[in-house]
């Protein structure tokens, strides 16, 4: 299943202090995620978020409109600001625990009680068309549904890796390099803000915040 939102809005967004997520939003409220330039920050772009589900949050930093759509820009807590470079840079694996883990438990990950087979892969089917990430599944004593993302971000040495790089090697009929990530480099374009938009939003934000205090 191919994922509604980019690679910001998964694996960054959650890396705001509260572990933000576009399900938090409301799916439908969201139409993107960005980071901004200097990638300390998540910036939301949506049509309809209403303003009390963020803006007494403490990591909230602003918002502005564009073009009919609104952005609300989070600051990303200063621990993971290298573990978002990594991201962009499609270093899934090389993203420290601490980041793993916020970003693991910003999913639904939901365990199937039935041990009837069939019942669970039509689960699983049902799962993945209403929940907006891909999924997969594996089997210990009972079946976990987990989001792809769990796969794609265990580092190298894990023994785990090789199993998901099987996997996905008989599901695609080709065999990969050995130290590939389990997951696209993310396209920059389509993950980081407009530099020169950001730059002049910024200047009218300072502007502004200028004549509130002198007014």
């Amino acid at each position: 299943m191919r994922n509604r939102f980019n690679v910001a809005a998964y694996f960054v967004l959650p890396l705001t202090l509260e572990k933000f997520n576009t399900v938090k939003f409301g799916e439908y409220n969201v139409i993107n995620v960005f980071v901004s330039p200097d990638m300390h920050s998540a910036i939301v772009q949506t049509e309809r978020i209403p303003t009390f589900m963020y803006r007494s949050r403490e990591s909230y930093m602003g918002e502005w409109m564009f073009l009919g759509n609104k952005y609300v820009e989070f600051a990303v807590m200063p621990v993971f600001y290298g573990d978002v470079r990594k991201i962009m840079e499609g270093k899934y694996s090389q993203v420290s625990e601490k980041a793993k883990m916020r970003i693991r438990q910003s999913v639904d990950i939901r365990q199937i009680e039935d041990e009837d087979n069939e019942i669970i892969l039509k689960e699983l089917d049902r799962r993945s068309r209403m929940w907006p990430h891909a999924v997969g599944y594996r089997t210990k004593n009972r079946t976990l549904i987990v989001p792809d993302i769990y796969a794609v971000m265990v580092s190298k040495d894990n023994p785990l890796y090789k199993t998901y790089k099987s996997n996905m090697e008989a599901f695609f009929g080709v065999k990969f390099k050995d130290d590939l990530e389990l997951y696209d480099k993310p396209d920059l374009e389509k993950e980081i803000i407009n530099e020169d938009l950001y730059k002049a939003v910024m200047e009218v934000k300072k502007s502004y915040e200028k004549a509130q205090l002198e007014g």
